[in-house]
This record gives C-alpha cells, sequence and structure tokens, in this order.
C-alpha cells in the first residue's frame, strides 16, 4: 500500500505542468535573470570609467554632433529640377507657370514640347519634376469648375518626391485661394455698380390717426 501511495504521489508531480518563468511561482527565475542585467550594466559602467579615451568618446562627439546639426541640419529641399509645359498658352496658365518660376524650391530647367521628352528628361535624371497644364485649363477655370494639372515625379528618391509634392500643393492651393478671393471681389465691384449712386430718402415720420373727440 505505501508503495503504491508513493507511486501514486510521484504520478501526480510529474503531471504538474511548470510554472512560466514570470507566473507566481517562477518569479524568483526573473529576478535572478534581472539581477545578470544589472551586474552586466554595472561592470560595464566601472570598465567606461575606468578608461579616459572612452569617456571622451561617449560625451564629446554626440556634444559636437548636437550642436552642429542643431544649426546645419536643414530638412528643406531647395532648387528642385523642373520642367514646365504649358499646353494652354492663356494668362490662368501662364499665372500659374509663374508662382513656379517665382519659388525658391523649384528651378526649371526644361520646357519640353512632347511626354516622350519628360519621359526621357526624368530617365536620364535631368529632372525631377514635370508640370503639365492641358488645354482648356484658363476655360475651366472660368467656368468655376476643377482645372486639371498633371505632375510626373521622380520617385527614385522617395523623399524628395514627397517633399516637392507638398511644395506643388502648397502654390496651388495658394492659387486656388488667389482665384476664389478675386472671384468674390469682382462679385462685389458688380454688386456695389448696380447700386443707385443717390440712396432714396424714405419718409420715417409717423401718422398718428385723429381721434373724433
Amino acid at each position: 500500500m505505501d508503495s503504491n501511495k508513493e507511486f501514486q504521489k510521484g504520478v501526480e508531480i510529474k503531471s504538474n505542468p511548470p510554472n512560466p518563468p514570470f507566473s507566481k511561482g517562477g518569479i524568483g527565475v526573473g529576478c535572478e535573470m534581472f539581477k545578470r542585467v544589472r551586474y552586466l550594466f554595472v561592470k560595464e559602467l566601472i570598465q567606461v570609467l575606468r578608461d579616459k579615451r572612452m569617456r571622451v568618446t561617449l560625451v564629446f562627439p554626440p556634444i559636437f554632433q548636437l550642436i552642429v546639426f542643431g544649426y546645419a541640419a536643414n530638412l528643406d529641399v531647395k532648387n528642385i529640377r523642373t520642367a514646365l509645359r504649358d499646353l494652354d498658352q492663356t494668362v490662368e496658365s501662364r499665372e500659374v507657370m509663374d508662382r513656379f518660376r517665382s519659388s525658391k524650391y523649384f528651378r526649371v530647367d526644361a520646357y519640353p514640347q512632347t511626354r516622350k521628352e519628360i519621359e526621357d528628361l526624368i530617365i536620364q535624371g535631368d529632372v525631377v519634376l514635370s508640370i503639365e497644364i492641358p488645354s482648356g485649363f484658363s476655360r475651366k477655370v472660368k467656368k468655376g469648375s476643377t482645372g486639371t494639372i498633371q505632375i510626373v515625379v521622380d520617385g527614385t528618391e522617395s523623399n524628395t518626391a514627397l517633399i516637392a509634392l507638398g511644395y506643388v500643393g502648397q502654390i496651388l492651393s495658394d492659387y486656388s485661394t488667389a482665384l476664389i478671393i478675386r472671384k468674390l471681389n469682382q462679385a462685389g465691384e458688380i454688386f456695389r455698380r448696380q447700386l443707385p449712386s443717390k440712396p432714396r430718402q424714405f419718409d420715417c415720420s409717423v401718422i398718428a390717426p385723429l381721434l373724433d373727440k
């Protein structure tokens, strides 16, 4: 009987699953691991403090980079090589082109006449961005509908491409806002012209009814 009980007890002990390292029964294993990490950290720190060259290497280069990069690092991308193609040849299309030419972020290097020339310029790396205004742009703008402009960008340098598209969107947004303000001013001028030069004078006197006595 005693041997049978010992056998059953052994089976029960073996059937219990092992405790995970960070469970209630495995806290000691986790603490032991953190102790080892702490000992390694202290050992490396003591080694660094002993070596003077190591202290200089760890302290001064990061401070120097922080100071220099704070003044020298600049995320602005300027003088983006751009190709312009105007198929509309109107006052409105020239105004859009002038906005890109006068921007410090774009540098117009080519005026291609065909789409094949645009493709060759981008493949050869002569330009990064191509802006094409299709025919009928002015007519759509005057009607109040949405005018379309084709933008072709070289995606080889993804960061430059995304920044260039952001600049293009900002310039076109400013142009759209200027058009809206211009139309509102024209509508206000027409309304003022329709008003009479001399405003009418209205008699505001109150006529009180006579009461029969």
